[in-house]
């Protein structure tokens, strides 16, 4: 129940990236590894505590975080479209879109990667195979895909 109150009241997504979290007890290297991926936490801090574990989260929000969180939201939309579509796991797209600019200028490299695109256009294609709008932090975002 603890995670439904703080997501609620901080108005934080499963998507949103956290800068850090400190716990009370070293993990090992590989455990923390799981934990930033999985959780979407940048770092973590070991600070010794005795009794209980203890974990602490950074919940400041950056303007990079911030956007940070909407490149992963713009993959998991994307993804879900090439799923909606059909497509096979390894078919490489092209893909347009409109809106969230910011995102784009900042973790284009990252969307391409995730979603297998080898070439971005900024607005609409004609020929796509598949388009979409979502909203992603309240504005509308299109996609469009097409198989390469």
């Amino acid at each position: 129940k603890w995670h439904n109150y703080f997501f609620f009241k901080k108005s934080i997504t499963f998507c949103t990236t956290l800068q850090s979290i400190t716990i009370s007890h070293k993990l090992g290297v590989e455990y923390e590894e799981i934990i930033k991926e999985e959780t979407n936490i940048k770092e973590i801090f070991v600070q010794p505590a005795e009794g209980a574990p203890i974990a602490r989260l950074d919940l400041e929000i950056t303007p990079e975080l911030k956007l940070e969180g909407e490149a992963r939201e713009i993959i998991r939309a994307i993804q879900e479209g090439r799923k909606k579509a059909n497509f096979n796991v390894e078919d490489r797209v092209t893909l347009g879109y409109r809106g969230k600019e910011e995102v784009f200028k900042n973790f284009q490299e990252i969307i391409v990667h995730e979603v297998l695109a080898t070439t971005v256009v900024q607005g609409t294609m004609s020929d796509a195979e598949y388009s979409e709008i979502v909203d992603i932090e309240g504005q509308p975002f299109s996609f469009a895909l097409r198989r390469v």
